[in-house]
């Protein structure tokens, strides 16, 4: 399996942090097709008013099919089928999971 890697660099910070989408490599356009897919369905949530970013989608593909190997068309389907109350429910479950798991550590 080859993956795609995405650079995502957080504001403020010296370092960049590295995020892989895993897909079936038949071509070299496969990385620049999926980029440009996320940056499409990034800018459709931008248009209806949400701030999402390309590496943010990457993030959610990459955490909700972490051990899943999927091809090319799999994944242009899983991308483009994303509703926006999809992943606003994703990022609220992480949010929640985030807040709960610090108190923890901090309780602790």
């Amino acid at each position: 399996m080859v993956g795609t890697k995405v650079m995502r660099s957080t504001e403020g910070a010296s370092h960049e942090q590295v995020t892989t989408i895993e897909v079936d490599p038949h071509d070299g356009k496969q990385d620049e097709l999926l980029h440009y897919l996320c940056q499409s369905k990034a800018e459709e949530f931008q248009l209806l008013g949400y701030y999402v970013t390309r590496s943010d989608l990457v993030e959610y593909f990459t955490k909700k099919y972490r051990n899943i190997h999927l091809p090319l068309h799999a994944w242009t389907q899983e991308i483009l089928s994303l509703r926006v109350t999809t992943y606003m429910d994703w990022m609220m479950l992480q949010a929640l999971y985030t807040t709960n798991r610090s108190k923890l550590t901090v309780e602790s």
